[in-house]
């Protein structure tokens, strides 16, 4: 733990050393009138890992990564590419103020050791982009981490809040009576939570009742009869209808009345 706390301490310290080394390469190139472009692309670069430097210090102090490993890795790396590239400028710095004549400022540059400069500095940069990556997404993880803790907490406590305040309803309004309030209170309401059942039952009966008779109506089909009295009309009239499930039908029936001692035509 002490070993990941002094790596993770010593990127501000790696940055301030990349500063000083872009600075030094700054004014090695302003100091020449023919210096390479090449020593102003590498100050740049240097400048950049520096800044980078400073943004994966400020993600570590943000985040709480357990799982250091590939942190370590990296920032070992990159102090060690660090060192490197201070040492190599500081020999590049004392190997030009040896060069009187600012023409052959060009020809030191094509020396093994700048190229060795270039390396250091491209191995360090991608050692920087790895951990700058391992960083941005678990502080991505852990925030949404604890974005769905936070809600499911929220979640929980407003669904127990809600049962529990069902829960208590009842006892509300008996807070603060005496026992023997209390107990008459209970006895109430139970005897109104009797009644209540008793109307919900005999209301369910009607409705059961109504719908047996509507049942039965629909079944029976309407069947009546008249008989018309021989001093009105002279003749027995029969008149029956019945109705079904989608038709209906008319009976007529007539009989003419005699008497019984009448002769027969």
């Amino acid at each position: 733990m002490a070993e990941i706390l002094g790596m993770t301490v010593g990127l501000l310290s790696l940055s301030v050393q990349l500063f000083n080394s872009s600075q030094k390469l700054k004014h090695l190139y302003s100091a020449s009138i023919n210096a390479s472009q090449k020593l102003s692309t590498l100050s740049d670069d240097v400048e950049m890992v520096a800044l980078m430097l400073q943004n994966l210090e400020a993600y570590r102090q943000q985040s709480d990564v357990r799982d250091d490993t590939l942190l370590v890795r990296c920032i070992a790396r990159m102090r060690y590419s660090a060192g490197n590239i201070a040492n190599l400028v500081t020999t590049l710095e004392t190997r030009l103020q040896r060069v009187r004549i600012f023409g052959k400022l060009s020809t030191a540059f094509k020396e093994p050791d700048v190229q060795r400069l270039v390396d250091e500095l491209e191995s360090a940069k991608s050692s920087l982009i790895i951990a700058h990556q391992f960083y941005v997404e678990c502080n991505r993880r852990q925030c949404e981490t604890h974005e769905q803790q936070r809600f499911m907490v929220a979640y929980f406590d407003r669904t127990l809040g809600g049962q529990t305040a069902l829960l208590q309803a009842p006892m509300t309004q008996w807070v603060g009576l005496p026992p023997q309030h209390v107990d008459q209170a209970e006895q109430v309401t139970g005897q109104e939570s009797g009644q209540s059942v008793d109307i919900v039952q005999q209301r369910s009966h009607r409705i059961e009742d109504l719908a047996i008779r509507k049942k039965t109506r629909r079944r029976r089909k309407l069947l009546f009869s008249t008989t018309f009295q021989p001093w009105l009309f002279g003749r027995v009239w029969q008149i029956a209808m019945s109705r079904g499930v989608g038709e209906s039908m008319i009976c007529i029936k007539s009989w003419n009345v005699v008497p019984q001692d009448a002769p027969i035509l």
